[in-house]
């Protein structure tokens, strides 16, 4: 989980999302600024949840494609992130080479 993160930004406001929370800890050991969500990430997101963020962290994706098509499964996560307004470009990051 993201307690690490939510330990060195203790500011930040983090939604964690799975399809069950069974295997999630006791609610008296998540930080205050960690809520625990039960999503399907196949299905959209609740209105509620949508353009509300500036960073969305997803793993373990490709162990839940369905037919190798990634795509509903992007768009429900696109629209999860807030339009923030750029002077410039982000910077890209490089790619990580196997090899």
């Amino acid at each position: 989980m993201s307690f690490e993160f939510s330990t060195e930004f203790p500011k930040s406001k983090i939604d964690y999302f799975d399809i069950t929370s069974k295997q999630y800890p006791s609610e008296d050991l998540v930080p205050d600024n960690i809520k625990l969500n039960v999503h399907d990430a196949f299905k959209p997101f609740p209105e509620s949840f949508l353009g509300k963020y500036d960073l969305v962290h997803v793993q373990t994706l490709l162990t839940i494609v369905k037919n190798n098509d990634p795509n509903g499964l992007i768009e429900n996560f696109k629209a999860l992130l807030s339009k923030l307004e750029l002077d410039s470009p982000p910077p890209i990051a490089p790619r990580m080479n196997a090899n």
